[in-house]
């Protein structure tokens, strides 16, 4: 086996256990799992529409499913 067909072999297992890895992690409605919701009552959301980015410290750690009106 040449060093090429030697590095060619080793890439190959590794883009696969990364993709098994994100198979065995990812759920199936797009979601990491041990993700969770968090439901907030705010007096107003001006500004805020569906899928909007939630942050904290500038990081995006989720997005908006709902808005309900009360």
């Amino acid at each position: 086996m040449t060093e090429e067909t030697r590095h060619l072999v080793v890439g190959g297992a590794v883009l696969f256990l990364v993709a098994l890895l994100f198979l065995f992690v990812a759920r199936g409605d797009g979601t990491i799992s041990g993700s969770y919701r968090v439901f907030a009552h705010f007096n107003s959301v001006e500004g805020v529409k569906l899928d909007s980015p939630v942050r904290l410290a500038g990081v995006r750690i989720g997005r908006v499913l709902s808005l309900i009106h009360i």
